[in-house]
């Protein structure tokens, strides 16, 4: 028999356009030298993004456990243009019959934070895969990357199981400039996969 396979994609697609904030003002670049301004974020900025994606985060949990398959969140913020985004896509592929063919079915996963300003951005990416079954969890995968030219890069990602089936999936990132020191950024992306086949966002922000 082949193996039923349910593929998600789960996109934070946070879009953290910071016009002037974070990244390279453009409206600052001369002319003749191309020197950039780079700002870093205030505190207050940063307490703003992540009261808006805990509420994100609380929204998007909120339609997946209502079993929609196609879910959207957005927020804006006060100091950009660009709304802070997440989105969730799913899709079954059943046999003709509409039946699962495997005791043990698979799914995928993909999420990320990301600071998405043209040529100063980065990205906090974790995807992977896990089997699931009579309400548990089995074999899983998982696998962080971080992106972003500005900066050096390193990451913390374990998983743990907190029992037969809830796998909990905790990445901790952290970017710093590389020009522009002591610019820091650290990002968290905590995910709980479950026996039931589904997952849910517990953590997203970016300090």
């Amino acid at each position: 028999m082949s193996l039923f396979k349910r593929v998600v994609k789960l996109l934070f697609v946070f879009g953290l356009i910071f016009s002037g904030i974070a990244g390279f003002n453009t409206s600052k670049v001369s002319a003749d030298s191309k020197e950039v301004n780079y700002q870093a974020l205030t505190s207050e900025q940063l307490k703003e993004i992540n009261e808006k994606l805990e509420e994100m985060k609380n929204d998007i949990n909120l339609q997946l456990s209502e079993g929609k398959e196609d879910v959207f969140s957005s927020r804006k913020v006060s100091f950009s243009d660009e709304p802070l985004i997440m989105a969730f896509n799913s899709v079954d592929n059943f046999n003709g019959n509409g039946f699962a063919l495997a005791a043990q079915q698979k799914k995928n996963f993909s999420g990320y934070v990301a600071n998405t300003f043209p040529g100063a951005g980065f990205k906090h990416t974790v995807s992977g895969w896990f089997l699931y079954g009579s309400g548990k969890v089995g074999n899983y995968d998982y696998d962080p990357d971080l992106t972003g030219p500005l900066y050096s890069k390193s990451n913390s990602t374990k998983a743990n199981r907190l029992d037969d089936s809830v796998v909990r999936i905790t990445s901790s990132g952290t970017f710093k400039a590389l020009k522009y020191a002591p610019v820091e950024y650290t990002t968290k992306v905590v995910i709980e996969l479950y026996g039931s086949g589904t997952y849910r966002v517990v953590t997203a922000k970016i300090n």
